[in-house]
């Protein structure tokens, strides 16, 4: 491979990403860059966020509140998605793990280290998903850094969000 090669492949890679994660400037629209970032400035002592455009004047004021919201809303739509995926997860194991013991022990000696194998899997997957329940619930009820917070939890029952 060539010099020219890889250049052209992390060209295409680094237009991917930013087609992927930046947006667009509305005002300039040009194919070569033009995206919107964020920045920050001072202002009177106060500090203003906003996402302006790399190439023209074109910017937008961010409103801190609805950023934290917005995180906020994104974080617990994340944590409660993959609470579900690895408790399924964890639930298809437990069932793999007992058919293989009822079903291949008469035929394979080796059938009860297979299940135990995947009950081990499901294990971790299903500890997996309890830390990611505990996490939904730390950011709905806001309950970080706080002493006795996973005890709280744990006496609440909310293990499956």
């Amino acid at each position: 491979m060539g010099w020219h090669t890889i250049a052209t492949g992390a060209h295409a890679i680094r237009q991917n990403w930013q087609g992927l994660h930046l947006r667009p400037c509305p005002e300039c629209a040009r194919t070569d860059g033009g995206v919107l970032r964020r920045d920050s400035v001072q202002v009177d002592g106060e500090t203003v966020e906003f996402i302006g455009c790399n190439y023209c004047s074109y910017h937008e004021l961010l409103d801190a509140n609805a950023i934290v919201a917005n995180e906020r809303a994104n974080a617990l739509h994340t944590h409660r998605l993959r609470s579900r995926l690895f408790l399924l997860g964890s639930f298809a194991l437990l069932l793999a793990s007992l058919c293989i013991l009822t079903i291949g022990l008469p035929v394979l000696g080796t059938s009860a280290l297979a299940s135990l194998n995947t009950l081990a899997f499901s294990a971790l997957l299903f500890a997996h998903g309890l830390r990611h329940s505990y996490r939904h619930w730390q950011v709905a009820s806001n309950t970080f850094f706080v002493d006795g917070a996973f005890m709280r939890w744990v006496k609440q029952c909310n293990w499956i969000v």
